[in-house]
């Protein structure tokens, strides 16, 4: 860079991967950044850097205190942020302290900078007002919270977690919460459920549960088969049997049929 002397200056500003800059040297001496050149002499500028160590902080139980501790530098080779594992919950995803989201599976790149303060967000158990419990690898319904203004649809998977079964008094009285014009009239149910427990469906005279199928043709064989498969408690739950035995178990029909003995 050609300066004249008592002439106005500015020096570049220059970028490293995981250092940071601390200015420019004449031997010992630091140079301001820009400023009027006093110097009567030709001089070679020596940057000088510091080398970053970052954190990466992780509050797992979104208590505001750091669980865990991440250090790396942008020599580290690529490493992951584990998702936390607790009993009873399931763990979505990150956040920081912007609101930006991270994905569970959370990998940090060699060559990475930065630090970051994440918050573990948790699976709240409630999906389109069914409230479910989640036990190690499975979720089985529980109960249900909305208001009967739509159909319920149980399906066979949430999060990747497989719904297995309906809980002890999961809908039990769900009529009595119908609202005017506007009760529920069906309840979805797909293969994966392989239990039903006592009195799930008592008191739903009014609704019908319904399992889902491919298509018409091969219901009967389909029903069947979940029928043999699925262990459905006797107590409380005689309606629930009247309507699972179905001719056209499908959506949208109106007429529901024993299958002929």
């Amino acid at each position: 860079i050609e300066v004249e002397y008592g002439g106005m200056y500015m020096l570049p500003i220059p970028y490293r991967l995981g250092y940071e800059f601390l200015g420019w040297y004449d031997a010992d001496q630091r140079v301001d950044d820009k400023g009027t050149w006093k110097l009567e002499k030709d001089v070679e500028l020596v940057a000088k850097w510091k080398f970053l160590e970052f954190k990466i902080n992780c509050d797992v139980n979104n208590d505001g205190a750091f669980d865990r501790e991440y250090a790396y530098n942008s020599l580290t080779e690529t490493f992951d942020i584990e998702a936390p594992q607790e009993a009873g919950k399931i763990f979505s995803h990150w956040v920081d302290e912007n609101g930006k989201i991270y994905e569970s599976d959370l990998s940090i790149p060699k060559g990475s900078e930065g630090n970051y303060n994440l918050t573990a967000v948790w699976w709240n158990y409630i999906y389109n007002d069914v409230v479910y419990e989640y036990n190690g690898e499975t979720l089985c319904v529980i109960g249900y919270i909305g208001n009967c203004h739509k159909d319920i649809y149980i399906p066979s998977e949430i999060l990747g977690k497989a719904v297995v079964g309906i809980k002890a008094g999961a809908f039990e009285g769900l009529e009595n919460k119908a609202i005017p014009l506007g009760f529920i009239s069906r309840i979805v149910i797909t293969r994966s459920i392989t239990y039903i427990g006592d009195n799930a469906f008592n008191k739903c005279k009014n609704i019908k549960v319904i399992l889902l199928t491919n298509n018409d043709e091969d219901a009967i064989k389909e029903t069947g088969k979940w029928l043999q498969s699925v262990v459905i408690s006797p107590v409380g739950n005689d309606d629930l049997v009247d309507v699972l035995l179905l001719k056209r178990p499908a959506i949208g029909a109106s007429l529901y049929q024993k299958i002929e003995e």
